[in-house]
Formats: structure tokens, sequence, C-alpha cells
């Protein structure tokens, strides 16, 4: 059986310890087996077209952004390599929204997780598909309360507290003040801070203060923490912040934790409607997490993502190469 030459562009440095790369690495490794990968970064396809022609892809496939940039580069390679096909995976949509960029440098195909990004595409580029995200279900599990317990006494968590956990970018604009709020209520914030993005050091230091747990060392085994924790908070606002489908939000659902998130990207669109998914303004986290403490045991958010493992996302990422490769 002949496979389908791909060449993925995105970043898959080692130390995966933000969505877009661990998206980019899962994408990368569902694929291994089922396609003629070839991986080009970002900085590579724009510097040096060879090091993309060189790999004789039938499929481009970038997968962050997209930006004007990212979309002039697969337009550039498009001309360069008339019969390949090019495709753009929306991760971070804040970049673009303009209906004449995208009129002028859409791809072959488009790929989003988002009902509504797909609409506002559906007249601007020749395909546009949704695929509501993935994730290793796998990994990321539901465990008993004695594991639970084990893994707090490994993580040096505090035991008897309920510990609402964050995972991200330790900036501003995320929206990270609002959990110096929670001691107060008797919460325990632990964030799990990416160092790849940088980190906003005053902000570090005035959630420490407020009594915010926060490790910001790579974690290889970051689904622990997840495992350890009571619930899972989001709160974020800004779009330019954070992957139109969350990572973290994915993972927390799959280990079966409650979410309460603000209503950031297509979030509500996906999971408003699941139970333990509490999607409210940010001026109301604190308090809908305090109605979480008060239902412990009630967890079915992993239902909700059951069929987001990376196997369904790599056969209909498969489908749509197919699809988009017999229409060039």
């Amino acid at each position: 059986m002949t496979l389908i030459r791909v060449c993925l562009v995105g970043d898959f440095s080692s130390n995966p310890d933000e969505g877009m790369r661990r998206f980019a690495v899962g994408l990368r490794d569902a694929l291994a087996t089922r396609a003629e990968i070839s991986l080009v970064s970002p900085m590579s396809a724009l510097a040096d077209i060879k090091s993309v022609s060189a790999c004789r892809p039938q499929i481009v496939h970038y997968l962050p952004g997209p930006s004007p940039a990212s979309l002039m580069i697969l337009k550039r390679i498009k001309l360069h390599l008339r019969l390949c096909a090019t495709i753009a995976t929306i991760t971070h949509p804040h970049f673009v929204n303009a209906k004449l960029i995208w009129r002028m440098l859409g791809p072959d195909c488009v790929v989003t997780f988002s009902p509504t990004w797909r609409k506002y595409l559906s007249g601007l580029v020749t395909r546009a598909r949704l695929i509501p995200g993935a994730i290793d279900l796998q990994r990321f599990t539901p465990v008993s309360e004695l594991r639970k317990a084990e893994l707090k006494n490994e993580l040096r968590l505090p035991q008897e507290s309920f510990i609402a956990l964050h995972v991200g970018h330790l900036r501003r604009g995320r929206g990270l003040s609002v959990l110096s709020e929670f001691p107060e209520h008797g919460i325990v914030p632990l964030i799990v801070a990416s160092q790849s993005t940088g980190q906003d050091r005053g902000l570090k230091s005035r959630l420490q203060a407020s009594g915010c747990l926060i490790q910001d060392r790579y974690v290889p085994d970051i689904e622990k923490y997840y495992q350890a924790s009571d619930c899972y908070v989001f709160p974020t606002t800004a779009d330019w912040r954070s992957m139109d489908l969350p990572q973290s939000i994915l993972e927390a659902m799959a280990c079966n934790l409650p979410v309460v998130t603000t209503d950031f990207g297509c979030v509500r669109s996906l999971f408003g409607d699941a139970e333990g998914v509490f999607v409210v303004s940010r001026d109301r986290l604190m308090e809908a997490v305090s109605k979480v403490t008060e239902m412990r045991g009630v967890r079915r958010t992993r239902e909700a993502v059951s069929g987001n493992d990376w196997p369904q996302f790599a056969d209909s990422i498969l489908q749509i190469y197919g699809e988009t490769l017999g229409t060039i």
C-alpha cells in the first residue's frame, strides 16, 4: 500500500509544554504509521521553500496559526509545487479574520475545531472541514480516590484540600489573577506553567503570595497533575492567549474533571451542554468553582470527549487528505 507523503509544518521540539506543541506532536504520532511523514519548522518553511520541496510532499499541512505569514507560506508552496495540496489548521484563529486575506491566500483546505469558523470560511475557501479536537484517551484517564491520594502525596500537594488546576502560559492576558481569590474560599489553585513561552515574574510572585501553588518546570507526565486535582479552571478571555479549543480543557475532561471555564473559543458550542462543564463569565468563576466543591463525585466530562481520540482524528485527517488530493 502506497502511503500519502505529508509534510507537517509545526513546532515539534522536545518538551511540548503548551497546547499547540502538544497538538502538533499528537498529530505527528497519530499519522506516523499511516502516512509518509516529514517535519518542517515554520521558520524553515519561511526561510527556504526547498526545505519543503525536498520532502516531495503530496500534502503540506500547516499546523500553528493561521496567520497572514503562514497563509502566504502555503500560497508560495502552492505556486512552487502545483500538484501539492495545501492545508491549514485553525488552531489559533485570532490572527486571521479578514475575508480578503482568506480569498487571496486561502489554501486548498482548512481544518477547524469550531462550527462558527467553518460557517465563516465556507464561502471564502474551497474546502472547510470540521474536526473537534483530539486527545490521548489512553494517557489522560480518570483515577480512583485512592490513586488520587497517592498522586497528591507524590506531587507534594495538600492532601485534604480541594485543588483547582490550570495548565498553560503564566502570562498577562491569560486571566490568571482571578485565581488569587480562591485561597480565601478554602480552594487551592495549582498552576502548571509552560516555560517555552516565557513567564511574567511579577504575576508569578503575586499569585504565589496569595496562596497559589505554581509548578514551572517541564512536566513530562502532566496527566498526574490532572489526576491529582479536583477541578479544572480556564479563566482566559483574550482570544490571542490560547488555542480556539484549548488542549488543556480536553486533557482535563479526558481525566473526568469538572471544568469551569470562560466562554472561550468554541468550548461552549462543543461542550456547553456536557454534564460537568460550566461555562460562565470571568467574574463568576469563583462562584462556579465553589459550587463544584459541593458536588464531589459528580464527574461525567470524559463521556463528552470519548469520540475525540487521536486514532479517530487521524482517520478524519487522512480522509480530508484524500478528498483534497482528488480535487487539485
